[in-house]
């Protein structure tokens, strides 16, 4: 919800056409974010010879930059001076690396402007640094997790479908020397009736063969 809310105030301060100098009812209010940068644009009428940039009311002791320059620079606080097509004046002031205590009211003004630019700075918290670390941290090993939980899922399934395999492997062996078709067991039972006559047969024939030489014996010796 939080990133929604920079998301959302970081566009409006790139749409926001800043103040027009003229003299408002209301100050217009930015939102910046910790630790990030804002930059505002002042429109005026008059073109000066001299911009001033100021915490507060632009007095002594309060003025960030003072400068005849186009551009200029001040530790975190910076302007830059142009003209449109129509050569009115505007102004750009920017603030870097933006902290709680950049809070509150800020004014710029040319040293020809009746009405100076004045706007109210809000400063939301920010991504602290070990919450940053932290969420690298957990982007890079959650690829690494959900690898690791897909391989154990898969190896386990592999196991499992071996198991199967096998016990159905060993039920399919059972029941084939069990259950033997009907032709099989019948061409079975009809060789061993068959191996059975023979034998039967063979004695007959030798019992009787055996009979006959006693009867010959016999013949001779009378």
């Amino acid at each position: 919800m939080k990133l929604c809310h920079i998301f959302f105030c970081s566009i409006f301060l790139y749409l926001q056409d800043g103040n027009t100098g003229l003299n408002n009812d209301e100050t217009p209010v930015y939102e910046g974010v910790e630790g990030g940068n804002i930059t505002v644009t002042c429109k005026f009428y008059i073109p000066g010879s001299k911009t001033l940039f100021c915490k507060e009311k632009c007095k002594k002791g309060n003025i960030l930059i003072e400068t005849p320059d186009y551009t200029a620079q001040s530790g975190r606080y910076s302007i830059k001076y142009e003209k449109d097509n129509f050569l009115t004046p505007i102004v750009y002031v920017s603030i870097t690396q933006l902290s709680n205590s950049d809070s509150g009211l800020y004014s710029c003004t040319l040293d020809t402007s009746f009405e100076p630019c004045d706007f109210q700075l809000v400063i939301t918290g920010g991504l602290s640094l070990e919450l940053v670390i932290r969420l690298s941290v957990v982007v890079v090993l959650l690829p690494v997790v959900l690898l690791l939980i897909y391989k154990i899922t898969a190896e386990g399934s592999n196991g499992l479908n071996c198991r199967r395999h096998s016990a159905y492997d060993h039920t399919e062996i059972g029941l084939s020397e069990i259950d033997c078709p009907v032709s099989s067991c019948e061409d079975s039972t009809y060789q061993s009736l068959n191996t059975a006559s023979r034998d039967h047969d063979q004695t007959y024939s030798t019992l009787r063969h055996n009979n006959q030489f006693s009867d010959m014996n016999s013949c001779q010796t009378e």
